[in-house]
């Protein structure tokens, strides 16, 4: 588990949170990361690229917390 996978990881879209705690849950995920086709694989990362350039670059990220601390 991560920190901020809520934020990072949207289910099938740009990955999958693997519940590891859940056997059966667990099993199904691992199915659906094995089964899906090398395309799909490089669009989720494609995506996952997108995001992160959008919502975690260095200069956002640091005006977000000093406008979360007051501090604009």
């Amino acid at each position: 588990q991560t920190g901020n996978v809520g934020e990072a990881v949207t289910d099938g879209v740009n990955g999958w949170r693997l519940p590891v705690l859940e056997k059966d849950a667990f099993s199904v995920v691992l199915k659906e990361v094995f089964a899906s086709s090398t395309e799909r694989l490089r669009e989720m990362g494609l995506h996952s690229k997108r995001e992160n350039a959008e919502f975690w670059n260095t200069k956002k990220s640091i005006a977000n917390f000093l406008a979360e601390i007051g501090i604009d």
